[in-house]
């Protein structure tokens, strides 16, 4: 768990310097937590229940989308390093979360 901010930032940076949106397929499971819900979704009234999983995968599709070279400047290390960082530190809010939530 602790290292989630670590894949995904080095995925995002790899496939960014790269050019090769492969790279996106080593972190898929680590940005979607391995198909495991992070909380307890049935603490949700059910008008709010598909508004709130529809935002949660869509945000989590994020990191994917940055290891497209449409969504990036290919091999540009300064432009890789930069959107690594910004995903990484995004994950490691989430793994911070996650472990508040579990004590």
């Amino acid at each position: 768990m602790l290292m989630h901010p670590v894949i995904v930032g080095g995925t995002v940076y790899m496939a960014n310097i790269t050019g090769n949106e492969w790279w996106g397929l080593l972190g898929l499971p680590f940005i979607f937590n391995f198909g495991a819900e992070p909380m307890d979704f049935t603490k949700l009234p059910p008008r709010v229940l598909l508004i709130f999983q529809l935002f949660a995968y869509v945000h989590h599709a994020g990191p994917l989308l940055a290891c497209l070279s449409c969504f990036s400047i290919q091999n540009n290390s300064q432009f890789a390093l930069a959107n690594s960082l910004l995903y990484a530190h995004a994950w490691s809010l989430h793994t911070l979360g996650a472990l508040d939530y579990m004590k």
